[in-house]
């Protein structure tokens, strides 16, 4: 059910501006609205934690829990997911390319290039030739190795004449060394993967912050709506006012609610105007709450105006799905089974979803045992009918 808004003025002196904002506050009851055209938005640095912090909960909530909890401030051991996932990120990539290098260098095998710069200080120079296979044999040199064959009838061929004149065949491509080497790039994927695991375990310990990351989360959002409330108001050298919406039957108690705070204001409250928009509030009945969870997943809202059609479909969804199912099989596999793991199914799917599909399996079986019911009680009072027309029972 969509609950009737009023619109509320409160005015105060400038000295009691924050003993109204706290009492409204505690009263839970106002949601504020900018009385200036612009809108209002609560400082830099708390918007940039909320959403640092919200994306840390999406991150550690599907973490288990590990090790010990570190002892930091919330809003840091945020910022160290949100690093760690990004570093993590950055490592996988990082492997992937390193994995690629090493499918290119394979032609070299674990050769390493200080090696080479080894033999080249003592006078050594190894030349790398890609030539034609059968022409390998017309090189000439002081050491002649063929090393591997290379596509298109070709062989990597190395090459070492200290009296730097080597005849080679004319089709043959000298090779340079690469810049990398397999070992070493192996050693940066060893050291990689075991960054990615001690953040692993970081982020396990950080899962133990997730319940004062919530606590944190609801202090900034609130103080996020002061911020907003005090901007939003209109404020003076004497007097201070601001506006909002309240439900309707709280609208009367409100003035003496904020008499009794000891505040002194003068408060009004009208109804909406046709082309205004309040704040829609729902108070649904319990029975219909499962509904909510298929709401929330395809985001739908209702307007203030609109029709709440959370009752009807919540007595039309689960007759509509039993008859599509049709089994009393599945009606008790869709009850038993989050029955069964309420807990690790409402993390997953929410509360009211997990509720629904309980509610869909129990009309299932239900629907299934009336039909069945039915169709024996037909066979019984019309058995000539059905003999001669089984399709029809």
């Amino acid at each position: 059910m969509i609950v009737k808004m009023r619109k509320v003025y409160a005015v105060t002196r400038s000295r009691d501006r924050d003993r109204l904002l706290e009492c409204i506050r505690d009263l839970g009851v106002v949601h504020l609205a900018p009385v200036a055209p612009v809108r209002p938005v609560a400082s830099e640095k708390t918007v940039a934690a909320i959403a640092n912090i919200e994306r840390a909960l999406q991150i550690l909530s599907n973490i288990r829990r590990a090790g010990q909890a570190p002892d930091i401030p919330v809003v840091e051991a945020a910022q160290a997911a949100l690093d760690i996932q990004r570093r993590s990120a950055e490592g996988r990539n990082r492997l992937v390319a390193l994995h690629r290098q090493l499918e290119q260098l394979s032609l070299w095998g674990d050769v390493e290039l200080r090696q080479f710069e080894q033999l080249r200080e003592a006078g050594i120079d190894v030349q790398f030739l890609s030539v034609a296979s059968k022409d390998a044999s017309e090189i000439e040199a002081e050491c002649v190795q063929v090393i591997s064959p290379l596509p298109g009838k070709r062989s990597l061929v190395a090459v070492i004449d200290r009296r730097g004149e080597p005849r080679l065949p004319d089709r043959a491509d000298r090779l340079p060394l690469p810049r990398r080497d397999a070992p070493s790039i192996r050693a940066e994927a060893a050291e990689i993967d075991a960054e990615m695991k001690r953040d692993a375990r970081r982020l396990a310990g950080l899962a133990h912050l997730t319940g004062k990351m919530r606590a944190e989360l609801s202090g900034l959002r609130q103080q996020a709506e002061y911020t907003v409330a005090m901007r939003g108001a209109l404020g003076s050298e004497h007097f201070f006012a601001i506006q909002g919406w309240v439900p309707a039957e709280k609208s009367g108690s409100l003035a003496t609610a904020i008499a009794d705070a000891g505040i002194e204001a003068a408060v009004q409250t009208l109804d909406p105007a046709p082309d205004e928009a309040p704040p829609t509030l729902i108070r649904s009945p319990y029975w219909t709450r499962p509904i909510e969870g298929l709401f929330k997943i395809l985001g739908t809202v209702v307007g203030y105006r609109e029709f709440d059609v959370s009752a009807p479909f919540m007595i039309a969804l689960p007759i509509f799905a039993a008859m599509l199912i049709s089994d009393g099989g599945y009606g008790v596999v869709l009850f038993l089974t989050p029955l069964l793991l309420y807990k690790k199914a409402s993390k997953v799917l929410g509360r009211e979803f997990t509720q629904l599909v309980m509610v869909v399996g129990a009309v299932s079986r239900v629907f299934f045992a009336v039909a069945f019911s039915a169709a024996r009680c037909i066979r019984r009072r019309f058995p000539s009918t059905c003999r001669s027309s089984p399709d029809r029972c």
